[in-house]
C-alpha cells in the first residue's frame, strides 16, 4: 500500500492510486485475491503500469500528454472479474474524444487516433489482462498462456531520441523514458568515438536482449551515417537528436538484434521501418544461448 512513491511518473500514480482505491474499497475489488507466493494460490498476481510522454496533435500546439497502458497477470483466466475495473478506468481516462497523435507513413500504426478527456492529462489507452498459471513462477512474456483486452489497445507509442517506437504489451521497453534518453545519448556517444578509431568503413553492432530494438534503432540513427537518406521522423513535430561530441557520424554500419520474445521482435522490424531504418538495423527472434550457431552467417 503506497501512498507517494517518486518513481513513476505522476500519471502512472493517479492511475495505480485509482487502481488500489478500487482494490480496497469497492464490493467488486474486494472479491479479488491477491496472489500468495509462498502458499501458491491467490488471483491477482501482477500489476504493471508503463507510462510514457507522447505529443498531441491538437489545437494546443506542442501538448503532451502523459499515455498510460495497465495490464493486469492473473493466476486464472476469469476476464468478468475484472472488468468493473477496466471499465472504471476507461471512463475516467480513457475516452477516445479529440487528439491525434500519428506514428510513421505505412502500417497499421498510422492509422490509429486517439484522444483523451484533457490534453497534456492522464490517457489509458489499454487495459489488459493476462493469464500467468501458478505453475510458472515468474510472470514472464514468454509464461503467458493467454491475453485478454478488456478496453483500448494492447500496445502504445513511445518517443525516445526522436524516433518512434510502437511498444506492445509483451515487449520490454525502458522503465524510465527521461533517463532512457540521456542513457541512449551517451551509448551514441560512445560507440561513434570507439568505430571513428577501429572501424571507418561499415561497422556490425550486435543488439543483444533488443526488445523492441530501442538502442539500436537510436545506433542507426544516430551513430551512422545515412544510407539513401536520413531517417524518417513519425512522430509529428520531433526533432533528430545528433549524436553528442565532435566526432558527428561514421561510416555505413549496420545493427542486428536478437531477442527471445517473438512480439518483441515484430514491434523492432514495425519501429525500424516507420523510422525508416530497416536497410539499417535487422531484428530475429532467437535464444541467445546459441546465438553463435544458429547466427553464424551474419
Amino acid at each position: 500500500d503506497v501512498d507517494v512513491c517518486l518513481l513513476p511518473s505522476p500519471a502512472a500514480a493517479q492511475v495505480y492510486t485509482e487502481i488500489r482505491n478500487w482494490l480496497l474499497t469497492s464490493e467488486d475489488g474486494q472479491r479479488i485475491r491477491a496472489w500468495d507466493n509462498a502458499a501458491q494460490e491467490g488471483f491477482l498476481r501482477e500489476l504493471t503500469l508503463r507510462s510514457g510522454a507522447v505529443g498531441l496533435e491538437t489545437e494546443a500546439k506542442g501538448a503532451m500528454a502523459e499515455e498510460v497502458m495497465v495490464h493486469l497477470i492473473t493466476a486464472s483466466s476469469q476476464p468478468h472479474l475484472l472488468q468493473p475495473l477496466a471499465d472504471l478506468l476507461w471512463t475516467k481516462f480513457g475516452e477516445t474524444k479529440f487528439g491525434e497523435t500519428k506514428f510513421g507513413e505505412t502500417g497499421e500504426a498510422g492509422e490509429q487516433s486517439r484522444g483523451s478527456k484533457a490534453v497534456g492529462g492522464t490517457r489509458v489507452v489499454g487495459v489488459l489482462n493476462g493469464v500467468c498459471a501458478p505453475k510458472h513462477r515468474v510472470p514472464a512474456p514468454h509464461n503467458m498462456e493467454a491475453s485478454h483486452v478488456l478496453h483500448g489497445q494492447d500496445f502504445q507509442y513511445m518517443k525516445l531520441r526522436g524516433l518512434g517506437f510502437k511498444v506492445s504489451a509483451a515487449s520490454f521497453f525502458q522503465t524510465c523514458t527521461p533517463q532512457a534518453e540521456k542513457l541512449y545519448h551517451l551509448i551514441e556517444d560512445y560507440v561513434v568515438a570507439a568505430l571513428s578509431e577501429d572501424c571507418k568503413q561499415r561497422a556490425v553492432i550486435y543488439d543483444l536482449f533488443c526488445g523492441t530494438g530501442s538502442i539500436g534503432l537510436c545506433l542507426a540513427a544516430h551513430a551512422f551515417e545515412g544510407g539513401e537518406g536520413e531517417p524518417a521522423m513519425p512522430w509529428s513535430g520531433a526533432q533528430e537528436s545528433k549524436a553528442g561530441g565532435e566526432g558527428g557520424r561514421v561510416g555505413r554500419g549496420h545493427v542486428y538484434g536478437f531477442e527471445l520474445v517473438p512480439e518483441a521482435v515484430e514491434d523492432a522490424r514495425r519501429n525500424a521501418l516507420a523510422n525508416g531504418l530497416s536497410d539499417r538495423a535487422s531484428f530475429y527472434v532467437g535464444d541467445l544461448a546459441r546465438i553463435l550457431s544458429d547466427y553464424s552467417m551474419l
